[in-house]
Order: C-alpha cells, then structure tokens, then sequence
C-alpha cells in the first residue's frame, strides 16, 4: 500500500506537470478559430481594466448549472489580476419571453452593472449564481424601469452568439479564442500569468512591425 501510494503520488505530480504546461496548453488555445468579440456600443458588462490587452469573454446564463463554477473565477481573476485583465460577461438567453424570470434578472443585472457599478453589479451576480432562488434575488434587486432598453441588449448580445455558433453555455473565450476543451475551466488560473506575458509579447510584436511598415512606406 505505502508503495503504491508513493507511485500515485508520483503520476499526480508528473500529471499536473503535463497538465500546467502552458506551451501546451497555448498551442491548443492558438489551433482555435479566432472570434471577433467586437460589438459597436457594447453595454454588456466589463469587470476589471476595460484598456488591458487580455480579455476574458464569459458567455453564460443565470439558470446554467454549468455556469456556476466557471463565475467563481471571476473572483479569483479580480483578486489577483484585476488591473491587468478585463473580463467581459455576456449572457446567452432566449428573450422571445420578456416576462420570464431570466429575462428579468438578466436585465436587471446590466441594469444595477450599469447604474450602481463593478462592485454591486458582481455582488448581484454572485447571489443569483450561488445563492438566492430566482424567486427572492427578484424580490432584493429587480428594477423594471428600465427593462426594455437592457432587453435590447441582450437581444444583441444573443444575435452575437448566434452569428458566432455559440449555442451552449458557458462558453470560455481568451483574446477571442475559445477555450481549450481537454482543460477544465478552473485550470484558467493556472495560465493566466503566461497568457497576459504572451499577449503582451505578441502585441509588442505586432507594434513594432506596423512602426516599421510605416517607416519603410
């Protein structure tokens, strides 16, 4: 027993070695389609610096089971790199009911992001993801006043996904690649700082030929 435990001790380790590596892990970031996450007068929600060069787009829907273990990395992004990074959440829902319970809290929560700000807006969004029933989250915090113009925006951000075949929720976009499937989402974390050092390598990269092909024309 003790032997067989210090070889499985051994293949963890070896495995999480594989695993973590981020040549790898970039390489099958690098093979995906890149999407462009562009939207003309995107009012979706935006934590951390909306000017970093890193983006994280989290396509996601408040009554995804799914989706409630990929929201409890937005925290764990914030914390640690916050000003570095920006993270974009767009909600991928049918709005053909407006009187449903997941039009009128999505709606809220562009609403209460909007007008209450970043830190309000996420402490909205963690209690309708862990916490309160659709019922009570209802009852503390919807706002119908202006439900029609942020209704708009989610048929928007709806039609995004669309013209994009992202059809299921939660969808991991990174600088508009998706994430690699072989990885759990939570493995994010773990890549981050190499991700933000590579895109910063790649747009300086990217500055310096365009300076140059100015220079040369």
């Amino acid at each position: 027993m003790v032997s067989e435990n210090k070889t499985l001790k051994k293949d963890q380790i070896e495995n999480n070695r594989f695993k973590r590596n981020f040549e790898l892990f970039n390489s099958l970031l690098q093979k995906n389609q890149q999407l462009n996450t562009y939207i003309e007068n995107d009012r979706g929600i935006v934590f951390g610096n909306p000017e970093a060069a890193t983006e994280i787009v989290l396509i996601t829907n408040p009554f995804c089971g799914y989706c409630k273990s990929v929201h409890q990395q937005i925290h764990k992004l914030l914390d640690n790199y916050g000003s570095i990074i920006k993270i974009r959440v767009r909600f991928n829902i049918d709005t053909s009911d407006q009187e449903s319970d997941l039009v009128k809290i999505t709606a809220s929560l562009l609403h209460i992001y909007h007008t209450r700000g970043e830190k309000t807006g996420l402490q909205a969004m963690d209690e309708i993801y862990n916490e309160l029933t659709p019922k009570k989250w209802l009852n503390k915090w919807e706002d119908t006043s202006e439900r029609e113009k942020y209704s708009n925006e989610l048929n928007i951000q709806q039609k995004w996904c669309i013209d994009n075949a992202i059809n299921f929720t939660p969808e991991v976009l990174i600088n508009g690649k998706s994430y690699p499937k072989e990885y759990d989402r939570e493995d994010l974390i773990f890549f981050i700082e190499d991700l933000i050092e590579y895109t910063e390598k790649k747009d300086s990269i990217a500055i310096a030929y365009h300076n140059d092909a100015i220079l040369f024309n």
